[in-house]
């Protein structure tokens, strides 16, 4: 499973991961709220509107493409909705499995100039998901599959937006976090040497994130390391006057990103090798 949250009442809202005869174990053993087939769905918790997808459907189409159609058909609706609601939920945060970026020393998708998750299927282009994101004025994005913990700074299409001396206040794009470290018998990942421009902060610990929504307008997010036992390793401040789509800044104001235009991977010189990293 690629990773839970518990609200209300200690309800689990999982996420499926890796599939197994067409997402039926995982199709038949939770009912999840506002969703088909319970392979994502939504709920309104407090303040936030949380968004659940499944990222495996773009890798395993050989069970068939009306899975990408429909849920991204329904995530249009149902973030088009949200966006509108910000008045009563403000916040929209959403959660899949496979990230669009990271700094992992590994060959996933997150790793691609083109990754599909983000920039959608290959060569067409179709049912991207970082546009919709963008559009609706996504607040956060939640990721797992890296075992690890990766925060990065703003970034929409490559972009990344810290030249401010606090990129998380009325950040210009979604902020992602890949918290994916709360344990494996695999072990956590590695990271490339030297980090990329949109990554603030990664650390190959084990451990988990902790998130407390204070109002409308603050945010809070912790990562917990078990190897230090419950010490919290790193925190950042989401704060916000107003939410809605990013659309609305100015292209003045988003020409003071920087883009990343490579694929984030090893050197050549350093293949073969590896870095079991807690923070670089």
């Amino acid at each position: 499973m690629a990773g839970t949250i518990m609200a209300a009442l200690k309800r689990l809202f999982p996420l499926e991961a890796f599939p197994c005869c067409n997402f039926s174990n995982y199709v038949h053993r939770f009912s999840m709220p506002n969703g088909e087939s319970n392979l994502f769905y939504s709920f309104d918790l407090g303040p936030a509107h949380f968004v659940a997808f499944s990222t495996e459907f773009y890798f395993y189409v050989k069970y068939g493409w009306s899975q990408i159609v429909n849920q991204f058909q329904w995530l249009n609706e149902d973030l088009k909705k949200a966006n509108l609601n910000r008045k009563n939920v403000p916040w929209i945060i959403t959660m899949g499995h496979r990230p669009m970026y990271c700094s992992n020393w590994d060959s996933d998708d997150c790793t691609k100039y083109e990754s599909i998750i983000r920039g959608g299927l290959p060569y067409i282009h179709a049912y991207a998901l970082e546009p919709l994101f963008y559009k609706y004025g996504v607040d956060l994005c939640f990721w797992a599959h890296e075992h690890s913990y990766e925060r990065m700074y703003p970034l929409y299409n490559r972009t990344v937006y810290n030249s401010s001396n606090d990129p998380y206040l009325n950040p210009q794009a979604p902020v992602h976090i890949i918290t994916g470290s709360a344990g494996c018998q695999e072990n956590t990942d590695a990271f490339v040497p030297s980090p990329p421009p949109w990554s603030a902060f990664r650390s190959s610990e084990y451990g988990y994130s902790r998130m407390t929504i204070h109002n409308a307008s603050h945010l809070y997010l912790e990562q917990i390391s078990d190897d230090r036992n419950g010490q919290p390793i790193d925190k950042m401040w989401l704060r916000k006057q107003s939410q809605g789509s990013y659309l609305r800044f100015d292209q003045k104001s988003r020409d003071l990103g920087h883009h990343v235009p490579y694929d984030i991977e090893p050197p050549a010189w350093y293949k073969g090798r590896c870095v079991q990293c807690s923070q670089l």
